[in-house]
């Protein structure tokens, strides 16, 4: 029994370090392949009831799938990514009376009101050095930064179709994926392994589905509070779909808001604000959270966000997408790794 445990971590280990180095060094390549495949996870349960209720075959509804994927990336980029880009271009061209309202305002009353001896000229603007004509003649340099930038947006613009067809061999061929893995194991390693990988499949499971549940309430409500207010579509949407890292979404949110207040470019007010944020901290905290998610991790939502910022800065976006299954799957081998401890210890008493 021992020497199977052995084996056991023996193989895990090796795995997650090839693991973890592949995706140090090849993350960003193959991010629509994990991400697709994480994708395929989360809609096997509906792919296999389909399959064997209605006898249809997994490549048609993988293509099914797939397809929608597809269309809804069309769709964002058709009507979402040039309204964000309209609105972001609007907040840009007001710094200029941003920073004079934090130089003539805002300063002013912190040094009225907090007795403070802070500089009316706290953010210094030169007009010119923000002309892109004189950035050209002064910087040449960036002409090569401005190159490489559109090689990358680029590069990910093919990613993104990408992803459709990763999708759709994913769906497909998830059974034979997982009969390959287990292949690796021995009939009384798979045994052992099987309450675990059930722990772990199971919360994470709840809590992925879950949280997209309330990523996708709650991006609806801000989107639909901030353009009630008059506010920006932009804000909300950014707002909802950062709320996979706790506190992320509603701070950004704010941040944006006070900004986008400060502009003059909507009729956002602090007293707005305050009431479309608060009342989304109630309605996700309160009502939407407890009900679809609830514990299902079983970990501080400050381990959650540590593990999402190791993560996110060892390996990028890729870290940030496999921080939650990683979470759980370290917070299952630790649960199980301590049972057996107790036991094996209860066992030489």
């Amino acid at each position: 029994m021992q020497s199977n445990l052995n084996g056991v971590f023996k193989k895990l280990g090796v795995m997650l370090l090839v693991s973890l180095t592949v995706i140090y060094f090849w993350g960003q390549v193959l991010f629509p392949f994990i991400l697709a495949f994480l994708t395929a996870y989360l809609f096997e349960p509906f792919v296999l009831k389909v399959h064997r209720k209605y006898k249809i075959k997994r490549a048609l509804i993988a293509g099914f799938i797939s397809l929608l994927f597809l269309v809804a990336v069309i769709l964002v980029i058709v009507f979402v990514i040039p309204g964000m880009f309209f609105e972001f271009n609007l907040i840009i061209g007001k710094i200029p009376s941003i920073i004079n309202y934090i130089n003539n305002d805002l300063i002013s009353y912190v040094n009225l009101h907090f007795h403070t001896k802070l500089s009316e000229d706290l953010i210094f603007l030169d007009q010119n050095s923000y002309s892109y004509k004189e950035l050209l003649k002064t910087h040449p340099q960036i002409i090569q930064k401005v190159t490489l930038s559109s090689l990358h947006i680029f590069e990910k613009v093919i990613f993104i179709f990408l992803f459709p067809i990763v999708l759709f061999f994913s769906i497909r061929n998830y059974e034979i994926l997982i009969t390959y893995f287990s292949k690796l194991f021995s009939h009384e390693q798979k045994q052992f392994l099987k309450p675990i990988i059930s722990d772990v499949l199971l919360s994470l499971s709840k809590y992925i589905r879950g949280q997209s549940i309330v990523i996708a309430i709650m991006t609806v409500y801000y989107v639909t509070m901030t353009l009630i207010f008059h506010g920006s579509f932009f804000i909300g949407l950014i707002s909802g779909l950062l709320l996979f890292v706790p506190w992320l979404g509603i701070l950004t949110g704010i941040v944006l808001s006070f900004i986008y207040s400060i502009s003059g470019t909507g009729d956002l007010t602090i007293t707005s604000i305050m009431i479309i944020y608060g009342c989304g901290y109630l309605l996700e905290h309160w009502l939407v959270l407890p009900y679809f998610i609830g514990n299902s991790l079983g970990i501080h939502p400050i381990i959650i966000i540590l593990c999402i910022l190791v993560l996110g800065y060892s390996f990028g976006i890729i870290g940030i997408v496999l921080s939650l299954p990683l979470t759980a799957i370290i917070s299952v081998l630790v649960k199980h790794s301590y049972n057996l401890y107790v036991n094996s210890v209860e066992h030489k008493k």
